[in-house]
């Protein structure tokens, strides 16, 4: 069986108990100050953050799409401002924007690319008299200052149904917008609620729009994005339906709103022969996913659809709060695995998943069996904190009888919206050969040292250093602890990454490693396929003060950094020895240090259990081996395939222009060469040095110079960096 994911790599975090705080100068990208651009247009960007002082270049990535490069170059404008050149062939929609560094990528940003009008809000139309003209359609954005509205006019006529909508969640903005609309009267037509506004307007006229963030906050990273229109506008697509509003032909789903407007519209058409005016739309990667076979809104549960030993349900969670009832009869021994499908296709549920058992008793008793909004116990415990999955239970069935299995969205139902999700119960032990696990639900997770402060949550950067290795966590569901271990695949393309990926036995965490050859150049991959990876949108001192807020992003997109690793850490089972159940695990570590990293190292055995409670070993200063011996019984390892990964810190040495450094480097290396070899048999006499042509001793002398000259003006600059292993694989008998 095997199963895709793409990455994201490794992680800026905090190092805990295991060594000192990592400061490998990852570069962090906070915001930008406008998130708006057309295609083939030229725009100086301002770039807020750290460790952005060398930036080479941009990257744009989104699902189904190949990596764009864009041009940055230095703007006269001032410091921290470029100029950016994006391609005329971008495709319209939201996309992720990561800049380049010698030090590797930064976190993603979200910008959108249209075609339609866009605006830029100065924000000095803070008043109705200072107003800005807006057209009948088209994009705002701007960045608030606190304490202060932007205001906005519009030219509309009677009839017209205006649609408003704010990317909140997609905009990696702290801002929640609010706002309202006011006609020539000055009297309120609509208000901004959920990031959405639709209004029927009843005049013709100038309108006004006013715009503000809800606690009136202000500054770079309170940026907003406004799109309005008077045509349709999509919410979510299917294969042969989509679901939005103003909707030529679209039938109103009476109790359903999503955004707290009004009902949303269906419309379902020929998957061969769609309008022509939905084509784009439908393809649109940042458009969730309906499930497969979804029908209207309805608040009792449909019949199931049974592939196999699968059966599904789709619908939309109910109203209220109330839950949505499935009911399935179970023979007395039967393992089941239910799985609510959602979140994963790109909806903001949280959906909460509670099952009971019925006996065919003739009583008709009913009996509490589990109850779960969030997935089902994760074996091992990620490193990472985790945020918006569905929720699943594994269960087995005390005796014949009938399942029932109830679902509810209730903190979105308590808001007025309603959202779409598919109900998955699985027969495990009976499932066909070969059953392809849903490759769109794998996530991606950044691995992570344990933070200083247990309640503080950091910004993780994608790259990888030369020579080394990154580790990067894998949720796969449908698992549980009958499961058998598997591969996981996936491909970086052109590149000379090695990768390797596995989930083992009994778990629904699995790992993916990626290693770089040392003679790898500095560079940009995705892994293939387009899957999505979790991403903190801000770094929060303390998430019992401030919710930590997580978007998915894809495709992974990693780099290679100009640095060399300073150190190659591989595990192996100690020679001699064998994985069983009944005796010791004995498990060799050995580095490959670089000729300046000489220090202690101490590494954590992961893949085992809980990261904070993982087993540590040290291997000595100036050592290059330790051996650590872990009880499988302690440990509660299941029998099966095991994988394991070390984790731990180094110190190195940085200069910045690694990359001219090196070259120079090479550079007077053949420059030596060449006069060694020009010296020939004759160096062992005095003359030797004279026989050598002046033109290669002057190419030495210069090349000499250059490198020192770059030495001097770089010097060396002591960071700790976050290393791991590549994975070992084990059968636990």
């Amino acid at each position: 069986m095997k199963c895709f994911l793409s990455l994201s790599a490794l992680a800026l975090c905090l190092a805990g108990a295991i060594s000192a705080q990592v400061t490998y100068p990852q570069p962090y990208l906070q915001a930008l100050d406008a998130v708006v651009f057309a295609p083939g247009a030229q725009t100086v960007l301002s770039l807020t953050g750290t460790g952005l002082d060398t930036v080479q270049s941009a990257v744009l990535a989104r699902r189904s799409s190949a990596l764009v490069k864009v041009d940055l170059l230095p703007a006269k404008e001032g410091k921290g401002r470029v100029l950016a050149n994006w391609p005329s062939s971008l495709a319209e929609g939201w996309w992720d924007f990561r800049v380049l560094t010698p030090h590797g990528l930064s976190n993603p940003r979200a910008v959108l690319v249209s075609r339609r009008p866009v605006t830029l809000s100065p924000g000095s139309n803070d008043s109705p008299e200072k107003a800005l003209n807006l057209p009948s359609e088209g994009v705002v954005s701007g960045q608030f200052k606190a304490g202060a509205a932007h205001w906005f006019a519009i030219n509309l006529k009677r009839g017209q149904r205006l649609q408003g909508v704010h990317g909140q969640g997609t905009t990696d903005s702290r801002c929640r917008l609010m706002g309202w609309l006011e006609d020539p009267q000055g009297r309120l037509v609509a208000r901004l609620r959920d990031g959405g506004m639709e209004a029927l307007i009843s005049a013709d006229g100038q309108h006004r729009l006013k715009l503000h963030d809800m606690m009136f906050g202000g500054g770079v990273d309170h940026h907003f994005v406004f799109e309005w229109s008077c045509g349709p506008r999509l919410w979510a697509r299917g294969r042969d339906a989509v679901v939005g509003w103003n909707l030529p032909g679209g039938k109103d789903m009476n109790g359903v709103s999503v955004d707290g407007g009004p009902p949303v519209q269906w419309l379902a058409f020929d998957p061969a022969k769609p309008p022509s005016w939905i084509a784009a739309a439908i393809a649109a990667p940042q458009l969730p996913s309906l499930p497969q076979k979804l029908g209207l809104a309805a608040n009792k549960a449909g019949a199931a659809r049974v592939e196999g030993q699968v059966a599904h349900w789709t619908g939309w969670f109910p109203l209220r709060g109330e839950a949505m009832v499935h009911e399935w009869p179970v023979k007395k021994g039967d393992r089941l695995l239910a799985q609510v499908i959602s979140h994963a296709l790109g909806f903001a549920s949280d959906a909460l998943l509670m099952a009971e058992w019925r006996r065919d008793d003739g009583k008709g008793a009913v009996t509490f069996a589990a109850e779960a909004n969030d997935v089902g116990v994760l074996q091992p415990a990620p490193t990472t904190r985790w945020q918006g999955l569905d929720p699943s239970l594994s269960l087995e069935a005390p005796a014949d009888g009938t399942l029932r299995l109830l679902v509810s969205d209730p903190g979105n139902a308590a808001n007025g919206r309603r959202l779409p999700f598919e109900l998955r119960l699985s027969l495990r032990g009976k499932e066909p050969a070969g059953l392809a696990l849903d490759a769109e639900q794998l996530i991606g997770f950044h691995a992570a040292t344990p933070p200083a402060a247990a309640t503080a949550a950091a910004i993780a950067a994608p790259n990888l250093l030369r020579g080394g290795s990154a580790i990067l966590e894998v949720y796969v569901p449908g698992r549980d602890a009958s499961s058998a271990g598997q591969p996981i695949e996936a491909s970086a393309e052109g590149s000379a990454i090695r990768l390797q990926g596995w989930v083992g036995a009994g778990r629904s965490m699995g790992y993916v490693s990626l290693s770089a050859p040392e003679q790898v150049g500095h560079s940009v991959f995705s892994l293939s396929p387009a899957l999505r990876v979790q991403n903190l949108v801000w770094p929060v001192a303390d998430v019992a003060r401030e919710a930590p807020v997580h978007r998915l992003s894809s495709p992974a997109v990693f780099a290679v950094s100009e640095h060399k690793a300073p150190v190659l850490v591989e595990l192996a089972l100690k020679p001699g020895t064998s994985a069983t159940l009944a005796g010791k695990l004995s498990l060799q570590v050995k580095l490959r240090r670089s000729a300046e990293f000489k220090e202690a190292m101490k590494l954590r055995i992961l893949g085992l259990q809980e990261s904070a409670k993982a087993p540590e070993v040290t291997v000595p200063a100036g050592a290059n081996e330790a051996t650590i011996d872990l009880d499988p019984k302690t440990l509660k390892l299941p029998a099966g395939d095991l994988v394991l990964y070390a984790q731990g810190t180094a110190k190195m040495g940085i200069r910045a222009q690694a990359a001219a450094i090196e070259a120079a480097t090479a550079a007077k290396e053949r420059a030596a060469a060449a006069v060694k070899g020009l010296a020939g048999p004759a160096k062992k006499e005095p003359e030797a040095k004279a026989a050598v042509p002046s033109s290669a001793q002057l190419a030495l002398a210069e090349a000499e110079k250059t490198l020192a000259a770059l030495l001097k003006s770089n010097p060396s600059k002591d960071v700790v960096a976050l290393v791991h292993s590549p994975l070992l694989r084990l059968e636990l008998r």
